[in-house]
C-alpha cells in the first residue's frame, strides 16, 4: 500500500475539493469533524480503489491530500491535474529562502504535511534543523507536524525536546506528542 501526501500551493475551500471529486468520480465515504485529537477530514474513494483523504488541519494551519492505495499514481496525477501542488523542491525552498523565524515556522508546517510515508534523509534534515532552531515557535511547529510522517527518527527528537527544551510550551507540547506516540 502506497501513501502519498500532497500540499496545495493555495488554500482550498471544501466546495472546490468537492467539485474536483465530482469531476473525477470520487465517492465520499465519510467525513470526520475536528476534535482535540484529530483534524477535519473527508474520505473519498477513487474509481481505482485509491482512498483520498482531504485533511484540513486547523491546528497546524495546513490542508493537504493523502492518497492511499495499491497504485495511487493515477489518483495522485488526477489531484495534480486539478490543483497546483507544491513539490519537494518548492517545499524545501520555503525553508531555504526563509527570511526569518516566521518563514521557517511556516515552512516546517508545510514540509511536515508533505513529508513522504517512508523515511527520507533530505526531509529528515529539515526536521532536524527545525527541532534545533533558536526560536521556540519553530521547534513547536516541528513537534506538532512530526506525527504526520511518524518516522521513528523524529520521535527521538520529540522525546528529547519533551525533556530538555528551554521553552516550557515546547516541552509541554513535545510531551503530549510523545505520549500520543506511545499509545499507538
Amino acid at each position: 500500500m502506497t501513501t502519498v501526501r500532497l500540499v496545495p500551493a493555495a488554500s482550498l475551500g471544501l466546495d472546490v475539493v468537492q467539485q474536483a471529486a465530482g469531476r473525477r468520480s470520487w465517492t465520499l465515504r465519510t467525513a470526520y469533524l475536528a476534535d482535540d485529537d484529530y483534524p477535519f477530514a473527508q474520505v473519498w474513494q477513487a474509481p481505482d480503489g485509491t482512498v483520498v483523504n482531504w485533511i484540513v488541519d486547523d491546528r497546524i494551519g495546513v490542508s493537504y491530500f493523502e492518497a492511499r492505495g495499491e497504485d495511487a499514481g493515477v489518483t495522485v496525477d488526477a489531484i495534480r491535474a486539478e490543483f497546483t501542488i507544491l513539490d519537494r523542491e518548492q517545499l524545501f525552498a520555503r525553508w531555504d529562502g526563509a527570511a526569518d523565524y516566521s518563514d521557517r515556522a511556516n515552512a516546517i508546517r508545510l514540509i511536515g504535511a508533505g513529508a513522504p510515508e517512508a523515511f527520507d534523509r533530505a526531509w529528515y534534515g529539515y526536521f532536524r534543523r527545525a527541532f534545533a532552531d533558536e526560536v521556540a515557535i519553530v521547534r513547536f511547529w516541528a513537534v506538532l507536524v512530526s506525527p504526520i510522517p511518524s518516522w521513528p527518527e523524529l520521535r527521538a527528537h520529540v522525546d528529547r525536546l519533551a525533556r530538555e527544551d528551554p521553552d516550557e510550551t515546547v516541552r509541554q507540547r513535545a510531551a503530549l506528542v510523545s505520549r500520543a506516540w506511545q499509545s499507538v
